[in-house]
């Protein structure tokens, strides 16, 4: 899965985590208000390079990753498991589902 079209820019931190800006807006993949809370909607956000905002590639077992949020911890899902186009992207507790799979995709 791919978030919001091709990622324009990958940028790797010091402690290994990373932020995903959008080819478009330039904006990165952002947990609101540093939420804590699973089934937070994601969302687009001027980077500010804060912790919400860097993501840790967590290797999964079936080959693709596991993004987490450095912040709070949980991990990148497509909510309700969705496979539509427009589907929301949450945060939840990792699970072993095939909607917290997802690849980098180069543009």
């Amino acid at each position: 899965m791919v978030f919001g079209g091709a990622f324009g820019d990958v940028e790797g931190g010091y402690d290994g985590s990373f932020r995903f800006a959008d080819a478009n807006s330039g904006k990165v993949l952002d947990d609101p208000g540093s939420s804590p809370s699973s089934g937070q909607a994601l969302d687009q956000w001027t980077d500010t390079r804060s912790p919400n905002q860097w993501w840790n590639l967590v290797p999964a077992t079936t080959g693709y990753y596991r993004p987490a949020n450095a912040s709070s911890g949980l991990s990148l899902d497509a909510a309700g498991s969705s496979t539509a186009d427009g589907a929301v992207a949450v945060q939840a507790p990792a699970a072993d589902t095939p909607s917290q799979d997802w690849t980098l995709v180069p543009v």
